[in-house]
This record gives structure tokens, sequence and C-alpha cells, in this order.
């Protein structure tokens, strides 16, 4: 009887052990689950600095008319975000916000949104030295291709994260975005992608060359090589009015690729800056001795000079529908039309004259 009580007390005590056990890693458990902001920033030591506090990023490294200058263009994206009609994603969940087009460095707190076109392929190039997935002397080198496939599966995409890691690093890491006048980007993508011969000039060209080229010969139809600027212009508004989700990525609009009027990007470089932009982040994450913005693929012929050419056989119908389409990614950025007047006005003296004779 004594024997059976002792057993019966021992196991007795077992089972509460074994509650109190469980209660406790229960109780680790939740809180670890519902870990706030402000207590994970603790637990890590990072004290609840954002991105644009001097602990975290060191604006002070930077020369104060470059801060000043981004303030005044976040100031300017903020202002147009409240005043157009942009799509902004208010009480949507976080995860939807982000895009296939935002990546991170977690050595370094960094976010980028990489639009094509933009100075992307030079970008990412830095974000593999900076992951160290690339020797810090060797990253600059890697050719185009690789960059966007055998060494794209080293780049950490925002999206990867549960949402709570989404919104931490939205509100804490610096975040920056590259852009360029949309009508610029445009002609480096047709360059690029359609002049020469490469897979969507074979796939799109050939549907350019097929409906949207008048004089199109049956070779530019069978292989798309040799369609001209004109008539990519006139894809563009047809997509642009019958499917604009549908265009390559390429030649999609900068709010539909990172989202700017919800993502508050730190640092907005443009084409026209990137390199002194990009350099100018290095000195803020304090590796700017270890790293630059690569020089590989710059041009040596002036972009800002060279993209109104093209625009120069562009009839002012299709111009003025083309504009309406990319119009808010100019409104976002700062981008307007006035730097192409002349082309503009070049274009309506020439059909006037077509009139007249």
């Amino acid at each position: 009887m004594r024997q059976s009580l002792t057993w019966l007390t021992f196991m007795l005590g077992l089972t509460l052990v074994g509650l109190l056990c469980y209660v406790i890693l229960y109780s680790l458990m939740t809180s670890r689950t519902h870990f706030s902001n402000t207590a994970y920033l603790e637990y890590q030591g990072l004290g609840g600095e954002s991105a644009l506090n001097p602990q975290h990023a060191a604006w002070s490294l930077a020369p104060e008319p470059w801060v000043y200058e981004m303030k005044t263009r976040r100031r300017h994206l903020k202002d147009a975000c409240s005043s157009l009609k942009s799509p902004k994603k208010d009480g949507v969940p976080v995860r939807n916000i982000t895009t296939e087009f935002m990546f991170v460095d977690e050595r370094h707190r960094l976010l980028y949104c990489a639009i094509p076109k933009v100075g992307c392929t030079n970008f990412i190039r830095l974000m593999y030295g900076l992951t160290a997935n690339a020797d810090s002397d060797g990253y600059q080198d890697i050719g185009a291709g690789e960059v966007h496939a055998e060494y794209r599966k080293y780049l950490t995409p925002l999206n990867s994260f549960s949402d709570f890691g989404i919104q931490f690093r939205l509100d804490h890491y610096l975040k920056v975005i590259l852009v360029r006048h949309p009508f610029e980007r445009l002609v480096s993508a047709f360059r690029n992608k359609l002049e020469r011969h490469t897979i969507l000039s074979f796939n799109e060209g050939t549907i350019i060359a097929k409906y949207f080229e008048p004089h199109a010969t049956k070779a530019t139809i069978r292989t798309g090589d040799g369609v001209t600027f004109e008539g990519f212009v006139r894809y563009l508004n047809f997509k642009a009015a019958k499917d604009p989700d549908a265009l390559d990525q390429h030649w999609r609009r900068f709010f539909e690729l990172c989202n700017p009027c919800d993502v508050h990007y730190d640092v907005i470089g443009r084409h026209e800056t990137v390199e002194r932009d990009v350099n100018m982040v290095l000195k803020v994450l304090g590796v700017a001795d270890l790293f630059h913005y690569p020089r590989k693929n710059m041009q040596h012929v002036s972009s800002a000079d060279l993209w109104k050419i093209y625009f120069t056989n562009v009839s002012s119908s299709q111009l003025t529908k083309l504009w309406a389409f990319y119009k808010l990614d100019g409104d976002l950025f700062n981008y307007t039309l006035n730097s192409l007047n002349f082309v503009v006005k070049k274009r309506l003296r020439n059909e006037h004259m077509a009139v007249l004779t």
C-alpha cells in the first residue's frame, strides 16, 4: 500500500513538472510570436532606430547639399502622392505592397527596388558585393547575363520574409529607388531589347512588325529585327489601352514596379546623377572605402541628348497618348515633357508643312 502511494506521489509530481514546463514553453512561444517591432529592435540591440537615424545610417558622412537634395526629392514625391490620383494601397496587407523587384541586403540593412533600364544591372552587381556573394574587387566585372541569371538566386527578395519581417524592413532599412525620365527609359529599353537581336526582339518585335509597322519587310515580320521606334510607340499605346498589366517589365511604369506612394524611399536616385547618388548611399552605409557604383556598361554618349532624337519621327497624337500613360511616373518624380518641346514643335511644323504641300 505504502509503495503504491509513493509511486502515485511520484507520478503526480512528474505530471506537475511536465505541465509547468509546457506552460513555460507555451509562454515563450507566444511571446516570440507576438514580438513587437520595438521589442525586437531592443532584443537585437538596434534601439528602435529607423533607417533615417544617424545611429543606423550615417547621413552625416554625406555632404549636406546631397542630404538636402534627398529631402527635397522625398518631399516632392510625398506631395505628389497626396495630390495626385496615385494608386496608394491603404489598408491592404503589407505583403501586397511588395513586388518581385524589391531586394534586401541584410548585412547593411539596405532595401532596393530594381527598375529595369535605370541602372539596375550595375546596382545589383553592387548588391552581390555588399552581400558577400561576390569578391569586393570583382563584383563590378560580373557579366550582365550572369547578373540576371546565374547570380540571381543570391538576391534576397523582400517578399521572402514573413509579414512581420516585411514590415520590419520597410520601417527600419535604408530604402533606395533609382528613376529616370520615362521617355528616356523607353528609348534605352528599345535600343537594348529591340534594336539588338534578343528574345524580346523576336517575341514582341515580330508582333510590332506585323501589326504596327505599315512598311515592314517579310524578314522583319519573320525575325522582329529592324522594327522602328515609331512602331514600338504605336504598340505601347495599343497595349496601354487594352492590357497595360501585360506590358513587359522593361516598359512597365515605376509606380507598378516599386509602389513609391506606399514604400517611403529614403534615397531617390536619378539617372542623371546615378553614380553620385549611389556612391553617397555607400557613404551613408559606411562602406564607401570598399565599394563604388560600377561603371560597367555606362554610356559614353549622353543619354539625355540621344533619346530625344528617337522621338523626332513620332507623331504628335502618338506622343500625346504615350505621355498620358506615363505621366503619373513623371509627376511622381518631377519629370515633364518640357525637355521634348523642341521635338514636339519640330514634329508639328513638319506635319503642318505636309498638309500644305
